[in-house]
């Protein structure tokens, strides 16, 4: 896996399932602290993966946890987090290429499906229909830019196109 996967899944992860992750993201918040994300992070995973069949604790699992925690953090810090940032902001602001209305797209599927893992509806609508109504493209088309953000904003992100160099 290159550095930008990896990078996007971070964001990604922040976005979807790190309290303040989305605000934090759009620097109207701090980053997450190392607590923040590790407990983010240990609710992914089960209580019952970290028992073995034996019912003793499995080490081996602990193990894998701690790895990815510092793995997680080894690939969210390929950049510095103000390179993120200004990433994400110049994103918002730009409006060529349908760029700003995209990460609208992300961030409210990001908060709204991607956090809850369920596509709810509000009145007869779902969420995803009033989505599509609301940006003016289909359903799939909200599905697909949502998912293709992430990896977009991290290639920004190494490509330092956004980055106001007072701010790094």
């Amino acid at each position: 896996m290159g550095i930008a996967y990896r990078l996007a899944h971070a964001i990604d992860f922040l976005a979807r399932k790190v309290p303040g992750g989305i605000a934090a993201l759009q620097g109207k918040m701090y980053r997450p602290t190392d607590e923040e994300i590790r407990e983010a992070l240990e609710s992914e995973c089960e209580i019952g993966d970290l028992v073995h069949v034996s019912r003793s604790l499995d080490v081996d699992a602990l193990h894998r946890k701690a790895a990815r925690f510092l793995s997680f953090e080894a690939d969210l810090n390929a950049v510095p987090w103000a390179v993120i940032v200004s990433t994400v902001q110049g994103m918002m602001n730009d409006e060529s290429g349908g760029t700003a209305q995209n990460m609208k797209i992300y961030f409210e599927h990001a908060a709204k499906i991607y956090a809850t893992g369920w596509i709810g509806r509000s009145g007869s609508v779902s969420v995803l229909d009033s989505m599509a109504k609301k940006y003016g493209v289909s359903k799939q088309t909200i599905t697909r830019r949502a998912a293709k953000m992430p990896e977009v904003i991290a290639r920004l992100a190494l490509s330092g196109i956004y980055c106001e160099t007072d701010r790094v």
